[in-house]
């Protein structure tokens, strides 16, 4: 898995691989003990995945090749204590549920395209709100922290880019009336996935938050069962997976 981690795999493939390392090296060790674990989640072309590499490889400039890979991708930022699932658009959510309700998910980021022709995509934004909301209320991942990133572009440095970045909140159900969040686990930040690095104080930022939430709520313990029910569970999404090839 780690060799092919950074070129990803079908997420078949991604799910059989990861948990048999997981069933031989008991338990998770291999993820270290110290790295929290963050998830990101997203609509096909968000920017989720060049905001992954923007981050691990600054110098990779051309990140279409991997964005269009239908896989997931894990990188580790050990001498920063945190590691990256980039979790694949299609079909994550019976797939990856497995993970956030046997692993400790620290934090949830959830990438919104925020270009002019995405806020006028109503359909779009519905099933982003649709996937954000799901995800809130998902039991295992109640004491994670909840990151929104609107996905700036460089076109977008005009003067009316605030009013769009409120709208695009209340649109997605993120604030209320009043324009406070409606949870403080969640909190909405701006970035450009395509230039944002890892000493951007902006990030910085989000790191600190999520250490603040990690140690305002409890901690959620996993399911029973450990790698033997994870590895159970994997066999049955492989069986369904395959009876709709």
């Amino acid at each position: 898995l780690k060799a092919n981690r950074s070129q990803g795999c079908s997420s078949s493939m991604a799910l059989r691989d990861c948990v048999q390392y997981l069933g031989a090296q008991p338990p998770f060790s291999w993820l270290g003990d110290d790295l929290k674990q963050f998830l990101f989640f997203g609509l096909e072309d968000s920017g989720k995945t060049t905001l992954l590499y923007s981050l691990k490889s600054p110098s990779l400039k051309d990140t279409s090749q991997l964005r269009h890979n239908p896989s997931f991708h894990y990188e580790e930022f050990t001498t920063h204590g945190f590691c990256i699932w980039d979790v694949p658009a299609k079909h994550w959510v019976e797939q990856w549920s497995l993970f956030y309700s046997y692993l400790k998910i620290n934090a949830v980021f959830f990438v919104v395209q925020a270009s002019r022709d995405s806020i006028d995509n109503h359909d779009m934004i519905a099933h982003a709100r649709k996937e954000i909301h799901h995800l809130l209320s998902e039991p295992e991942l109640r004491a994670s922290a909840f990151i929104v990133i609107l996905n700036m572009h460089e076109d977008d440095s005009r003067h009316d880019y605030q009013d769009d970045e409120e709208a695009l909140k209340h649109m997605l159900g993120l604030v209320d009336a009043s324009g406070r969040s409606r949870s403080d686990r969640l909190r909405v930040c701006s970035l450009n996935c395509k230039t944002v690095k890892l000493s951007d104080s902006r990030w910085q930022k989000i790191l600190h938050w999520i250490e603040e939430v990690s140690n305002k709520y409890p901690q959620v313990v996993p399911l029973s069962g450990g790698v033997s029910a994870l590895h159970d569970h994997r066999e049955q999404l492989l069986k369904k997976n395959d009876g709709h090839t």
